[in-house]
């Protein structure tokens, strides 16, 4: 049996189709609270610890071969990084793995990229 986890998405990922299509077995679990953490764009998203912010983050549960997959996607380690993270769902504090961007360079997303975010955001029923 192949070992799982739990994956916070907070950018492209949160879409499911393009989720999907990236990491087939990838299983949707639902929204989730990101205490200490805010969203940031560097072209792409990103996250950054800041203590007085919640970012909103979905949660999948993905196995080796989908991690794999977001490894390649992610193009990691070079562009960003993994960090177990501990994040809320409902009353419960659990923990999962997190792709962070490596450097730090300000800047808008890309529309077409921006528009996946928003379909993600509605997907998980997030706010925007």
């Amino acid at each position: 049996m192949m070992a799982k986890q739990y994956y916070i998405a907070y950018g492209s990922n949160l879409n499911i189709k393009q989720m999907k299509d990236r990491c087939h077995s990838a299983i949707y679990v639902g929204p989730a609270k990101l205490a200490g953490y805010r969203l940031i764009f560097q072209g792409v998203a990103s996250i950054e610890p800041d203590n007085g912010s919640t970012a909103p983050v979905g949660i999948w549960i993905i196995d080796r071969a989908s991690e794999a997959s977001l490894d390649r996607y992610e193009d990691f380690p070079r562009s960003y990084r993994k960090e177990i993270l501990q994040f809320q769902m409902g009353n419960e504090k659990l923990r999962g793995i997190c792709y962070i961007k490596n450097d730090y360079r300000q800047a808008l997303p890309k529309d077409e990229y921006y528009e996946k975010i928003k379909i993600g955001y509605g997907d998980f029923g997030l706010g925007r």
